[in-house]
C-alpha cells in the first residue's frame, strides 16, 4: 500500500451546542455524535453473585468495560449505593451486602475505584448512581449494627414491607447530601445520578406514614402533596449546590419515571394516560428542577413500546426534549423488555425504531439502556445490531456548555511516520486531553472513527475496513467534552 500525503486548509464551521457538534461535512446520518450510555445495576448486572471472591468481581468489571468499549458506549451509570450500603469505603454508611452477602463486611478491595480507573482507561465516563431514600428492600433484610437507620430510628419510615429515610426530615436530607459529598470529594466520578425512587411508588390502600413530620408545616403547606414536593425540591437544589461547590465540572442527573404529568391534569403535561406520574405520585417536580438549572441532564425512563397508545414513545420523546431548558435530555430504553411476552416487544425492530426516533428528535442527545445483563443475551439480535450498524462507530459525549464552554486548541502537524498517524498538540498533561479522529469520505461524510488519549496511533487502526477515504482530521477534547476546531485535513490517496 502506498500512501501519498498533502495538506489542505480546513474551512469547517463548528457550531457548539447543547446536543452535539454539527459541521459542514455532516450531510448524512452516518455521522453520529450522540451519547451511548448504559445502566449497570447492583447485583442485577454486577457482581453476578455476592458470593464471588474479589478476584472474580474484578474480572467481571474488566469484562463489562471491555464490552462497553467494543460496542462504542461512552458512559456507565454504576449503582454505588443501591440500598443505603456502599460500593466504596465510607465513614457514613456500611459496605453494601451486594458485594459479600452481608452488610458491613469488607470485600477486600474498593470496587468504585476500580470501575473509575478502568473506565477512564477506555474513555468511558462513570456516573455514580445512588438511591437517596431506600434503606431495605424487604422486611427481613438485616442492617449492620452501626447503620444510620438503627442509630436514628426517628429518621425511618416503614412502608410496603420496606424501610425508607423520611424525605420530610431535615436530618435525612443532610444525610443524603453528606453521602454525595463523600463520593465527590474522594473519587473522580464524572457524574452523580439519581433514578426515579424519590417518594416510593404508591401502594393501594396504604397511606405513606409521614403525617407526624408534616404537622409542623401544614400551615405553610395546606396540601401534603405540596409539602412532599417541596421536600424533594429542597434536596435536589441543595445537592446541586453541594456537588458544584466541590467540583463544578461534575454532572448531576436524574432518570425520572417517563411521565411528568398527564395533560388532563395539567396543560403543561404530555398527551398521555399514565396511571402514575412523577408530580402527583412520586412528588418529583422534575420540570422545576430543570427550569431552575438544579440538574444538568434528564434521562426519562420511556420504558414503553412505540405501539403503546396510553404512553406513546414518540410523543414522550418529543415532549421531554421540548422541556430541555438548555439542559441535556437522554432517552431511557427498556432493554430488559426486549423479547418479553407481549407482541410489541417480540419485534426485532422495536428498539432500533426507538433509537431512530431519538436520533431524529433535534433536542434529544442520546440513548440510555436498562440494563447491562440483557446485552449478553443478544435478545432478538439487538446486541449484534448495535455493534454492526447502530453503534458501529464511536460517539462523542455531548458537551454541557453551562458547566464549561472552553474548548482546547486544535491538534496540528498531522503526519504518517513508520506506519503511524502522528500529530502534535499544545496543552499540559493536567488538561486531560483526548483526541477524536475523523475520516473524510466521499459524498461529504466526516466520520468519527476513533477516540484516543495518545497522540499517535497505527494508521491501519484508522483506515482498516473503511472505504472511499480521501482525508483525515483530528480534534482535541477536554475533560468536559468540549471539542476544538479541526486540524488541517491530511488528504490520503490509497493504492
Amino acid at each position: 500500500m502506498a500512501i501519498k500525503m498533502n495538506r489542505m486548509r480546513c474551512f469547517i464551521i463548528f457550531l457548539l451546542g447543547v446536543i452535539c457538534l454539527k459541521n459542514s461535512f455532516a450531510q448524512t446520518p452516518s455521522v453520529e455524535l450522540r451519547g451511548a450510555w448504559i445502566a449497570t445495576v447492583a447485583n442485577i448486572d454486577w457482581p453476578s453473585s455476592a458470593q464471588l471472591k474479589a478476584k472474580m468481581q474484578k474480572k467481571e468489571i474488566i469484562e463489562a468495560l471491555d464490552f462497553y468499549q467494543d460496542h462504542n458506549f461512552n458512559t456507565v451509570f454504576l449503582q454505588v449505593r443501591p440500598s443505603s450500603g456502599t460500593f466504596y469505603p465510607s465513614k457514613i454508611e456500611p459496605w453494601s451486602r451486594y458485594l459479600t452477602g452481608e452488610q458491613g463486611k469488607r470485600p477486600g478491595y474498593n470496587p468504585l475505584k476500580i470501575w473509575i480507573k478502568e473506565a477512564h482507561k477506555r474513555n468511558i465516563e462513570i456516573h455514580a448512581w445512588i438511591n437517596p431514600y431506600r434503606i431495605t428492600n424487604s422486611p427481613t433484610q438485616q442492617l449492620h449494627k452501626n447503620h444510620p437507620a438503627l442509630l436514628h430510628p426517628e429518621w425511618v419510615i416503614n412502608y410496603g414491607g420496606k424501610k425508607y429515610f423520611n424525605p420530610g426530615i431535615k436530618e435525612c436530607k443532610n444525610h443524603i447530601i453528606n453521602i454525595v459529598q463523600e463520593i465527590v470529594s474522594n473519587y473522580q466520578v464524572d457524574g452523580i445520578h439519581f433514578d426515579d425512587y424519590f417518594y416510593p411508588y404508591p401502594i393501594a390502600g396504604q397511606a405513606f406514614p409521614d403525617s407526624a413530620a408534616y404537622m409542623p408545616s401544614q400551615n405553610q403547606f395546606p396540601d401534603i402533596g405540596d409539602w412532599r414536593r417541596n421536600n424533594v425540591n429542597e434536596t435536589i437544589k441543595d445537592l446541586n449546590l453541594a456537588i458544584k461547590k466541590i467540583n463544578p465540572n461534575i454532572k448531576f442527573g436524574i432518570s425520572p419515571f417517563g411521565v411528568w404529568r398527564n395533560q388532563i391534569r395539567d396543560e403543561r403535561g404530555s398527551l398521555t394516560n399514565a396511571g402514575i406520574t412523577n408530580y402527583d405520585d412520586l412528588y418529583a417536580d422534575v420540570l422545576l428542577w430543570i427550569e431552575k438549572g438544579w440538574i444538568d441532564y434528564l434521562t426519562p425512563q420511556l420504558y414503553w413500546s412505540t405501539e403503546n397508545k396510553a404512553v406513546p414513545f414518540e410523543h414522550l420523546t418529543q415532549w421531554w426534549s421540548d422541556q430541555a431548558c438548555e439542559r441535556s435530555i437522554f432517552i431511557g430504553h427498556a432493554l430488559y423488555k426486549n423479547n418479553a411476552n407481549k407482541p410489541e416487544w417480540q419485534n426485532a425492530s422495536q428498539l432500533p425504531l426507538q433509537i431512530d426516533i431519538v436520533r431524529k428528535t433535534p433536542k434529544a442527545s442520546g440513548n440510555v439502556f436498562f440494563s447491562h445483563k440483557h446485552f449478553s443475551k443478544n435478545e432478538l439480535g439487538f446486541t449484534d445490531t448495535l455493534k454492526n450498524h447502530l453503534y458501529k462507530y464511536p460517539a462523542l459525549i455531548p458537551p454541557m456548555p453551562w458547566i464549561n464552554n472552553s474548548a482546547p486548541k486544535a491538534p496540528y502537524e498531522l503526519e504518517i511516520k513508520k506506519e503511524q498517524l502522528r500529530w502534535k498538540h499544545e496543552g499540559s498533561k493536567t488538561d486531560d486531553i483526548k483526541f477524536a479522529i475523523y475520516l473524510i469520505k466521499q459524498a461529504g461524510i466526516r466520520q468519527l472513527i476513533k477516540i484516543t488519549q495518545k497522540n499517535k496511533i497505527p494508521i491501519q487502526d484508522i483506515i482498516a475496513n473503511e472505504k472511499d477515504i480521501y482525508g483525515i482530521q483530528i480534534t482535541a477534547l477536554n475533560h468536559t467534552n468540549n471539542e476544538s476546531i479541526g486540524s488541517e485535513i491530511m488528504s490520503l490517496v490509497l493504492n
